[in-house]
C-alpha cells in the first residue's frame, strides 16, 4: 500500500507518472477532506490484503452498500462529483 502520483495534462488528456511512495503523503488530509475516506485505515487494510472493493469507506465513496462485497470497476466506474474544496 502506498501513494502513486501522476500529472494530468488537460490539453492532451494524458497522464504522466511522477512518483511512487510506500507511505502516505503529507497532503493526505486534503484527500480525506474531499473524499471522506480514512486514508491511514484504508492503507492498512490494503496492506492486510483486503481488496479495495471490500473497504467500507471506499464503497461509501462510490455510493455502494458499505457491507457489500460486489467488485468495483475502478477504471470505468465514475465516482460521484466532489461537493467541496479543501
Amino acid at each position: 500500500a502506498g501513494t502513486v502520483e501522476y500529472l494530468y495534462h488537460a490539453a492532451t488528456k494524458k497522464y504522466y507518472f511522477l512518483e511512487l511512495n510506500p507511505r502516505l503523503q503529507v497532503e493526505h488530509p486534503c484527500t480525506e477532506g474531499i473524499t471522506n475516506i480514512n486514508m491511514p485505515a484504508t492503507q492498512l487494510q490494503v496492506a492486510m490484503g483486503i481488496p479495495l472493493h471490500r473497504i467500507p469507506h471506499v464503497r461509501r465513496f462510490y455510493g455502494l452498500d458499505e457491507q457489500g462485497d460486489s467488485k468495483i470497476d475502478f477504471v470505468n466506474t465514475s465516482y460521484p462529483p466532489i461537493q467541496k474544496h479543501v
